[in-house]
Parts: C-alpha cells; structure tokens; sequence
C-alpha cells in the first residue's frame, strides 16, 4: 500500500511539469430565440511571433452540434473594418492588423446569429487559431443552449357567443376563437373553468375547427371542467416559411335543460406549455 502511494505522487509530479495547453470552454449562455437574436463575444489570444502577419481561424465540426440538431458554422461572422467574415470555409485567413491589441494579447470580435426555427439542444464546437506554420495559438470549446420555447397570441375576438332560440338541449358556438401559437418544440396546450363557470361543470366541451390545414393539432371534442385539461396538442410550428399555428376552437354545451335562463359569462382559461 506503501508502494501505491509513492507511485501515485511521484507521476503526480511529474503530470505536473509538464507545459500543456489547457482546453476551456466558452459558454456564451442560454437562449429563447423567440426572434432573430444576434449574441456577441469575443476570443482573446497571444501571439508571441511579432514578424508573423497572418493567422488562421478553423472550427473542428463544419457544424455547432447538439444531440439532435445542428446550427452550420455560417452562423458565426466577424466584423473587421473591411467587411464581415462569415465562417464557411474549413479554414479562413486574416490579417492580424484587422484585430485590436492589447498589452499581451489580440481580441478576435464573434457574433452568432440564432433563429426562432433552431431547436432545442446544448451545442457544442471547437474554435482553432494557428499561425500560418500550423502551430496552435488557441483552442476552446464553444458551448451555447437553445431552449424550448413555446408562445401564443388570442384573436382580436374573445368571446364565444351561444344563443338558445330554438330551445335545443345541445348548443355550438355561433363563432370561433383564434389562438396563435408558435414554438420551437413540441407543445400542449390546457383548458380549465373557474368558479364563475361551475353551473356548467361536465357539460362544456371545446373543438378544433376541422380544416385540412392543421398539421399538428387534434380536434377532439375536450370536455373541460375546473381542472386542467388536455385541449390540443402540436409539434414544432417555426420554420423558415412560417411562424405561427393558428387554432380555432368552438365551443359547445350539453343538457342545458337544468341550466337557468339569462346572459352567462364566464372565462375559459388556457395554458401553453413546451415539451422536450
């Protein structure tokens, strides 16, 4: 057990005295890109060789990679005074004068561009700076999250509206409501009444409208009563051609023989949530 210990310290010490360049990582954060977000960030590097007038800047992936997506490395540009430099290529080269100096290092300015239609994930790549005889200046994970995101926007109209002319016992909505919605993820959306709504308890019900446009929602009926419940559900709305999902919902109530004469008004009140 003697020995173990000796050992252990001794190549201890040595691991020690040795130079090596240390891989750390830059975390730029975590985003909801509910819009076009641009994120700025800078890389600060030495260069010890005053004659060399060049370097080189490559990415390890030709993508940033998660566990399910990718973001291409076009996304990360470089504003110098003679123009933007977009990170396409598997290597570019830059002049050393375009970047500011300070004491005892260079500061290369970055900016990512993130978009609404950027799924969810933890990425990753690797960020390389070399002089122009391949000796590496700087090495560093580059590490950003998007997250799920999930928003929703109701109709200028608010209000169903149910008239009982004809002393039916089973009534629709003469109109619908819009709601919006728009994510980046899988989402649900719930339903509840409050107290206000209690003489209907178990006899509301919500559909979707039927239209052959909806790609991700169910149209049920969805009996709703004063605990959260299922509405619809839907995958990813965002792309590069569209936004928003829109969902008209009708309503309609049962049995309304035991219910009392009069003008009711009540509120139905929705919560979106995003899905992994």
């Amino acid at each position: 057990m003697r020995k173990i210990y000796i050992l252990l310290t001794i190549v201890f010490l040595i691991l020690l005295s040795f130079p090596a360049l240390s891989i750390e990582n830059i975390y730029l954060g975590s985003f909801s890109p509910e819009k076009e977000l641009a994120i700025e960030f800078t890389v600060n590097f030495k260069n010890d060789d005053s004659f060399e007038n060049k370097i080189i800047i490559e990415f390890k992936d030709a993508e940033f990679i998660s566990q399910n997506s990718i973001i291409p490395n076009s996304r990360i540009t470089s504003n110098f005074r003679t123009g933007i430099i977009s990170f396409q290529k598997d290597q570019t080269i830059i002049s050393m004068n375009q970047l500011k100096k300070e004491t005892d290092y260079y500061i290369l300015p970055l900016n990512l561009k993130l978009f609404p239609q950027d799924k969810p994930g933890l990425f990753e790549n690797t960020i390389l700076i070399k002089n122009t005889n391949g000796d590496l200046l700087y090495e560093k994970n580059i590490i950003f999250e998007v997250n799920p995101w999930t928003i929703f926007e109701l109709s200028k109209e608010k209000y169903l509206r149910i008239m009982n002319s004809n002393n039916n016992q089973k009534l629709k909505s003469n109109g619908e409501v819009i709601i919006k919605v728009a994510s980046n993820s899988s989402w649900e959306l719930y339903g509840l009444l409050n107290d206000e709504a209690k003489e209907f308890a178990d006899k509301i019900s919500l559909f979707i409208k039927q239209d052959d446009n909806y790609r991700t929602v169910k149209k049920g009926p969805f009996q709703i009563h004063s605990k959260s419940q299922l509405i619809t559900q839907g995958t990813k709305t965002v792309s590069e051609e569209n936004y928003w999902e829109e969902i008209e919902i009708l309503m309609e109530i049962d049995e309304i023989k035991n219910i009392k004469s009069g003008l009711k008004i009540f509120p139905v009140i929705f919560y979106l949530y995003s899905i992994n």
